[in-house]
């Protein structure tokens, strides 16, 4: 437990709250994972406005969040800033493993996307068998932890957590992902961010910070 003993969990559970608000809320209003195909698809049909919002949430929400990390990189790289270097090469460790893991549980569970279902194809390779996890959350919530952790006390930790919240909530919306497979996305991402956090820490990374 000693690698827990300065990890900021509670930066971590604040980016992670409005994830679990929103899972919790879709399955207290709208029921199980079977129910949520049907409603959402005669919602779209009823709100084509929002229906529109939902699509460029989860087509472009991700990017400002990778130009951030770019500007970082740019920045350490110009002011020599080590300690800012490795950060962004942390996030950079735990983004990478945060995906290799969702793709890694997306072709073994093989659980089906909606609206085909909720069965099980193991070790598929069909991206309608990829629902479980959601890759854009596991890859949001990987990205917004380390950020979370190193820039911000309760705001932006809230803030950051709502866009994932908002990523997390399109996905469903858009009849992509269940919940569920929301939830998983959250789990994998927040591995990829307690990832980025050790590899930023580790004993290469502290004796070249005034390199």
């Amino acid at each position: 437990m000693r690698c827990l003993d300065s990890y900021p969990i509670k930066r971590h559970l604040l980016c992670a709250l409005p994830l679990l608000l929103i899972i919790a809320l879709l399955w207290a209003v709208v029921g199980p994972d079977a129910s949520m195909t049907a409603f959402f698809a005669a919602y779209r049909e009823a709100h084509p406005d929002l229906t529109r919002a939902m699509q460029l949430i989860t087509a472009w929400a991700n990017i400002p969040v990778y130009m951030l990390y770019a500007f970082l990189l740019l920045s350490a790289w110009r002011n020599k800033n080590a300690p800012l270097r490795n950060f962004v090469l942390g996030a950079a460790a735990g983004f990478l493993v945060a995906f290799v893991l969702g793709e890694i549980c997306k072709i073994t569970v093989g659980r089906q996307r909606p609206p085909a279902g909720s069965g099980f194809a193991p070790f598929s390779f069909t991206d309608a068998n990829h629902s479980f996890p959601s890759g854009h959350v596991t890859r949001i919530v990987a990205l917004t932890l380390p950020l979370a952790r190193r820039y911000g006390n309760v705001l932006l930790p809230l803030a950051l957590g709502c866009l994932a919240a908002l990523v997390g909530f399109s996905r469903v919306y858009l009849s992509r992902h269940y919940p569920s497979d929301i939830l998983g996305g959250l789990i994998t991402g927040s591995i990829g961010g307690y990832v980025a956090w050790r590899v930023s820490r580790s004993s290469w990374f502290l004796k070249n910070t005034k390199k």
